[in-house]
């Protein structure tokens, strides 16, 4: 496990700050970023994280920890797996909280993402989920959008199937 929070005894000060050292240094076992109450204003985002074990971005429990997107998105992962994102609030986005998307260069999508037990407030979606979305969890969640859906699940056709889904909010 790994301290994220904004101030001295943390692992890291912000949650991009641990993403990079992972990034770099690579994993070879689950990791968990537990992430301190507090206000955090950066966006998460991630391309072609494809490990072979799980990321866990996590409230550590002593607050409400709150993630102040700019921009469209909050939390944007593009051909990404094996990310749980639990007890989080996002906010400030323009678009989503979450968007779960395929790569056009390589046609693949989201799989085995987990969105538990999140707050997210304001934007047109809740989560937006675009082709190629299998073996994901969206539970537990409190969704309120300014306008169109809190959850956006689009296959397109035959050949962007989504499967194995579970989504109980």
């Amino acid at each position: 496990d790994y301290l994220v929070k904004d101030s001295v005894g943390a692992d890291y000060l912000s949650i991009g700050a641990g993403i990079s050292d992972l990034a770099l240094r690579g994993q070879s076992g689950n990791v968990r970023f537990l992430i301190a109450g507090g206000d955090y204003y950066e966006n998460i985002t991630l391309v072609n994280w494809l490990p072979a074990y799980k990321t866990t971005f996590e409230a550590r429990g002593d607050g409400q920890t709150v993630l102040h997107a700019a921009g469209s998105w909050g939390v944007n992962l593009t051909t990404c797996s094996q990310l749980r994102f639990v007890g989080l609030k996002v906010t400030g986005h323009t678009s989503g909280a979450f968007r779960l998307y395929y790569s056009s260069s390589n046609y693949k999508g989201c799989d085995t993402i987990t969105v538990k037990d999140c707050e997210m407030e304001g934007g047109s979606y809740g989560v937006y989920a675009y082709y190629d979305v299998d073996n994901c969890s969206i539970v537990g969640n409190y969704i309120h959008v300014n306008s169109s859906y809190g959850i956006y699940l689009y296959s397109g056709s035959s050949s962007y199937p989504m499967s194995y889904n579970v989504i109980a909010n």
